[in-house]
């Protein structure tokens, strides 16, 4: 009866474990991406740095530019003052995400550096 027990309150116990997520991407910066701060569409400048381009899946390349083209229309759509955007362009073997960061670490990072990203 006793074993019995132990071997409940042991299957209890693994049956009551979380199986662990992967929230991180990891991947390669292929793109970094500037935006400086503009008024209304007409005077949008976008400075780009890129190194390389790997060899992505072509459902992840029309995501991102889907993205994109998202992004444009809501400029085209607001007259108004913009603030300044930095945003790097992360790839890996799998799919390409953007990410906005601060003007601090677009300084600090370089393309080509591989970086974890926390979805």
């Amino acid at each position: 009866m006793k074993n019995y027990l132990i071997t409940a309150v042991i299957i209890t116990a693994f049956l009551s474990c979380e199986k662990k997520t992967n929230d991180k991407f990891i991947g390669y910066i292929v793109c970094k991406e500037y935006v400086p701060e503009h008024y209304g569409t007409n005077n949008k400048v976008i400075y780009q740095e890129a190194t390389f381009a790997p060899h992505i899946a072509a459902g992840a390349i029309a995501a991102s530019n889907a993205a994109r083209q998202r992004r444009n229309r809501e400029y085209e759509e607001n007259e108004k003052h913009f603030d300044s955007e930095w945003t790097i362009w992360v790839a890996n073997k799998h799919r390409v995400i953007s990410k906005e960061i601060d003007s601090l670490s677009y300084l600090k990072l370089k393309c080509g550096d591989k970086v974890e990203i926390k979805n």
